[in-house]
This record gives structure tokens, C-alpha cells and sequence, in this order.
């Protein structure tokens, strides 16, 4: 079987390292296809892409392109109006559970689509499904791209598989487009936990739809209005490196590398994204502090590890017991920078954050999880759907000021871990729902697998969903 995947940038093959290994193991071939987009100001960002995707030249059958085109012929401002109208109509759905982020994307819809929207009669309208299956048929009447077509065509794939699907003008949507146009088959890839609630809509109805866990079954289903026949749980295959990994430094080691002193404890500050916390060196500053002035925590070290687009923030930070590392967030998706991202967990006595995916790769590592929940950070946390799953999970835990903090991370120190048998539930369905012993990315290849053939998905277990995990186990 020949496989198209198209990225709409490179960053996103982070979540199909395993996938295409596991496709090509099974004997297809496999094509990914994407571009490069500068997210940093790194000099070396192309040469950081191209290392990423090195893997996939170095299967048999395997090959990736830069190549992506974006989309620019005479249909293209009317194809995204209509993408930009029902982008901002998902967030006005009664069923979405972020509205507020609404305004993010306003200003690429027309204002009077969004005065029309915001009447009872439009919210009405949004609100049914019946109106989303309509605007998906709609949108597929739209031509694609003749390059894009003829770059599908050309590749004569048995099926394309696109990621993320359904964040706003992501490309590879018109490469799902083109495929459907000549009838291949197609698969839609969500790319994260927060993505079906944080981005775009689906615009277009393809094969199959491939998501996380049980929970964002339920968003694709109750919110994107997506047949739930069409929906397939796989598990994240971006965390599949994590359980595998063996620390590779003894703490003496990691500590001299970091700047620390081996003979205290530290626990790791993982920073958010610019839109969830902004500026967090002010915060971090402020918990170092309360931290250290509990009585027991004096000479508590504290990391700071940037999140990856959000490190001029840390430009000049100092404080008294606190090591920014590494200092430019290096993204963990090679080998090395992984392996100390995957140290600094494993070493760290507790992990602590606002509201971001590295408290999904702390409870892979089994480390306890800590977030402070209160008005500093609302926006960024209760008011996103997303973070909901983390609360549902109850591994986290949470405390509405600083001085709880100290308190909580004291009787972390002491050898207290209640939330640890939370913590594996949570592993096992929203991160592993296919077996913690099993790759995630060999049941994302098997669904391409199988909606390339044209059969029909497997059904959802029974411990899928959170509620019914902790009944199972008892919790």
C-alpha cells in the first residue's frame, strides 16, 4: 500500500516518528510530504526539521518532501472564507466548551457572518449537527488546488492521511480535498489533546478520524459533529519515545550538566504556551520564593524548562535557586534534547506548570503533578476545555495559591504520593488506551492501515472513558 502523509508543517511529524516506522514495517510504502515553517528565530530551525524527518529516509520505503504547496489559485479566498466563517461558528456551538477563544479567529470572518452568528436564530443554527454535516458537503464541492491535485496524483497513493485536520488554514486539509476529489481514501490525523477545542473545525468528512482517547472521541463527536462510525481511538503516538527511554545519566550527572547541586531536590517548573500563561517569569519567581520560605524547602532547587515558543521571557531571568534548562526551551524531538527533557523528569522530585502537554509526559515518567488553580491564570486554564482533562484525570494536584503549593510539595519531599495510582489510570486512557505495553503508533498504523482498505474501525473498550476507568480499577 502506497501512503501519503501530508503534514501542514514539519513539526508535526513528532507525532508519526513511530507511525511511519510501525507502516513501513508492515511492508507499505510510505511519502511524507511537508514544509517548513520557522517557529523560532533559530538559524538552525530547517536543519532541526530535516533531522526530524530523517528517520523516514532511513526506512526502506520511506521518503519526506518539503515540497508541500499551499494553496493559491483563483478558488482560494473563497474556500477560506468559508473555512474562516465555520471556524468562528464551531466556538459559538452551546456544545463547545471554550467559547471565549472566539475572538481569536474573528478577524478572519467577515463581520457580518459574525453578527449573524451571534443572533439566537444563528446560534440555533450552529447548534445542530444537521447544519455541519450540510457545511462539510458544501465545502467539498470547492475544486482543489490543480498543483495540489497533481502533486496527489502524481504520488497515485492508496490513501492520504492528513494532520492536524482541524487547525485553522491547515494545509493539509487541501490535500484531503484533492484525495477525495479522485477518490482515495482519507484519513484525518488530530494532532493534540487540546487541538479539537483550541483550533479549527472539520471542514471536510474523511474515511476515518483518529484521536487520542475516548474523551476526544466525545469532542469530535459532540462538538466537530463528526459520525462517531467514522471516529478511531489510537492513543498518542508522540509520547511513545518516553516509555521506552532509560535514563541515560545518574542524577550526579544530569545535576553538574544543569547547574545544580546532587545533594538537594529539585522540582521542575514545565512553562505553558504564550496564549495559555504569557509572560511566566513573574509567577515563577513569585513560587520560588514561597517555595523557600517554607520552612523545610529553604534550599529547595527549582528548574525551569521554557516551553519552546515562549523563552523571551526568560532572557536575563535570575533568581536565587533557580536554573533555566535549557535556556532556548530546545524542543525534545531528537534524540538528545529528548533525552534531557526525559532526565529532567525522571530526576525531578515533583513537575509543576499552569497548563500544558508536559504534565501528560510527567505522569508517563510517574512523576506527582502539581498546578496552582486561580485567577492569575483562568484564562489559560479553567476557561480551556482541555485543561478539564487533566482535572478529570485526578492526577493532578491542585491548589488555589502559592502557600498551598509549598504545603502540597512538602509532603511530596516527605515521601507522600497519593495521586499515583491517578496517574497510571490516566496513562492507560488517555495516552495508551490501546495497552500500555503496546505502541500507540502501531494502532495509528493499523487504522491507516485499515481505512486504506476500507474496513471499518473496531469498536471503543468500555474503559475508554475516565469514569469508567477508575470503576474498573476500583478508584
Amino acid at each position: 500500500m502506497r501512503i501519503l502523509i501530508a503534514l501542514s508543517h514539519g513539526g508535526f511529524f513528532r507525532h508519526f516518528e513511530t507511525v511511519v516506522s510501525s507502516l513501513a514495517d508492515r511492508g507499505h510504502e510510505v511519502r511524507v510530504l511537508t514544509r517548513f515553517i520557522r517557529k523560532t528565530g533559530s538559524d538552525d530551525e530547517l536543519e532541526y526539521r530535516r533531522a526530524m524527518m530523517a528517520s523516514v529516509a532511513g526506512i526502506e520505503g520511506g521518503s519526506y518532501d518539503l515540497g508541500m504547496i499551499v494553496r493559491g489559485d483563483h478558488w482560494t479566498l473563497p474556500v477560506n472564507l468559508t473555512r474562516a466563517c465555520l471556524d468562528y461558528a464551531l466556538y459559538l456551538r452551546p456544545q463547545h466548551n471554550s467559547p471565549q477563544l472566539a475572538d481569536r479567529i474573528a478577524g478572519h470572518c467577515p463581520r457580518p457572518v459574525r453578527a449573524a452568528v451571534r443572533t439566537r436564530a444563528g446560534r440555533r443554527l450552529v447548534a445542530r449537527d444537521r447544519f455541519w454535516h450540510s457545511a462539510r458537503r458544501l465545502s467539498a464541492l470547492f475544486p482543489p488546488d490543480p498543483g495540489i491535485a497533481a502533486q496527489v496524483a502524481q504520488a497515485s497513493p492508496d490513501v492520504v492521511v492528513g494532520c492536524p485536520y482541524v487547525y485553522t488554514f491547515c494545509n493539509d486539509v487541501e490535500y484531503l480535498r484533492a484525495a477525495i476529489k479522485q477518490g482515495i481514501r482519507t484519513v484525518g490525523v488530530v494532532g493534540s489533546w487540546d487541538n479539537l477545542t483550541t483550533k479549527g473545525a472539520a471542514h471536510l468528512l474523511v474515511d476515518r478520524v483518529l484521536v487520542w482517547n475516548e474523551p476526544l472521541a466525545d469532542e469530535a463527536e459532540h462538538i466537530h459533529a463528526l459520525p462517531r462510525e467514522r471516529i478511531e481511538v489510537t492513543g498518542a503516538a508522540k509520547f511513545d519515545a518516553y516509555f521506552e527511554l532509560d535514563r541515560a545519566r545518574s542524577r550526579e550527572d544530569f545535576c553538574a550538566r544543569a547547574g545544580l547541586d546532587p545533594t538537594l531536590p529539585f522540582v521542575l517548573y514545565v512553562g505553558s504556551s504564550k496564549q495559555v500563561a504569557g509572560d511566566e517569569s513573574g509567577f515563577v519567581r513569585d513560587l520560588a520564593r514561597s517555595l523557600r520560605a517554607n520552612p523545610g524547602l529553604e534550599r529547595l532547587q527549582m528548574v525551569v524548562r521554557p516551553h519552546p515558543l515562549n523563552v523571551d521571557c526568560w532572557a536575563g531571568f535570575q533568581e536565587p535557586g533557580v536554573v533555566v534548562f535549557p535556556a532556548d526551551g530546545a524542543r525534545p524531538d531528537l534524540e538528545g534534547p529528548r533525552q534531557d527533557y526525559f532526565d529532567t523528569l525522571t530526576h525531578s522530585a515533583a513537575v509543576v506548570g499552569v497548563n500544558t502537554t508536559a504534565f501528560l509526559e510527567a505522569a508517563v515518567t510517574d512523576r506527582p503533578c502539581l498546578s496552582i488553580v486561580s485567577e492569575r491564570h483562568r484564562q489559560g486554564q479553567v476557561e480551556r476545555g482541555h485543561f478539564h482533562h487533566l482535572l478529570d484525570g485526578g492526577f493532578i494536584e491542585t491548589s488555589p495559591d502559592l502557600e498551598g503549593a509549598a504545603r502540597i510539595v512538602s509532603r511530596i519531599l516527605s515521601g507522600e504520593d497519593p495521586r499515583r495510582a491517578q496517574r497510571r489510570r490516566f496513562v492507560g486512557y488517555f495516552v495508551r488506551p490501546g495497552g500500555m505495553d503496546r505502541r500507540a503508533g502501531e494502532v495509528v498504523a493499523e487504522a491507516i492501515e485499515r481505512a486504506g482498505r476500507g474496513s471499518a474501525a473496531p469498536a471503543v473498550p468500555e474503559s475508554g472513558r475516565p469514569d469508567r476507568a477508575l470503576a474498573a480499577a476500583g478508584g
